[in-house]
């Protein structure tokens, strides 16, 4: 299996869609789908389907920022 490329910006977004993936690792929509599916599997990020899009979701980040001003 070839490694997965490091994902600097997917991490600090609460969302990553795949389009931007592609572009900002310069891979096929392919590859970075089974780029996002490992960090599925690892339970990293959760994929959500709306309408025709899927969007891979950081749940940690995404608790963490929902929780900002209730401290």
């Amino acid at each position: 299996m070839t490694p997965i490329k490091p994902l600097p910006l997917a991490f600090p977004m609460r969302v990553s869609l795949i389009d931007f993936i592609m572009s900002e690792l310069d891979v096929s929509r392919i590859t970075a789908t089974r780029y996002l599916d490992e960090l599925i599997r690892i339970e990293l990020l959760v994929k959500r389907k709306i309408g025709r899009e899927n969007y891979y979701i950081n749940t940690d980040l995404y608790e963490r920022l929902s929780n900002v001003h209730q401290k």
